[in-house]
């Protein structure tokens, strides 16, 4: 279930505010309202893992500070790594 998360960004520290708290909220109402397969949770954390990952490294910290052109960069990288806009 969510406690098989990937490590690094999924897990980071639970303050109020921190990408990895904000995933950590995310991925327990997947799994506990919306009931997803543990497979699903696994792939969503992984990929929530790698955009905090991103964003961190753009200095983005906080969920609240994102803005479209971090969103772009993503993509961008993604499709750099040659991965297709339906991935």
């Amino acid at each position: 279930m969510v406690e098989r998360r990937t490590r690094g960004a999924a897990r980071a520290a639970a303050r109020p505010g921190d990408l990895g708290a904000a995933i950590d909220r995310f991925l327990t109402h997947l799994a506990v309202e919306r009931g997803l397969a543990r497979n699903t949770l696994e792939a969503y954390a992984r990929d929530l893992a790698r955009l905090a990952t991103h964003l961190e490294a753009a200095g983005v910290r906080d969920p609240a500070a994102i803005r479209p052109a971090q969103w772009r960069s993503f993509a961008d990288a993604l499709e750099r790594e040659g991965l297709a806009p339906a991935s």
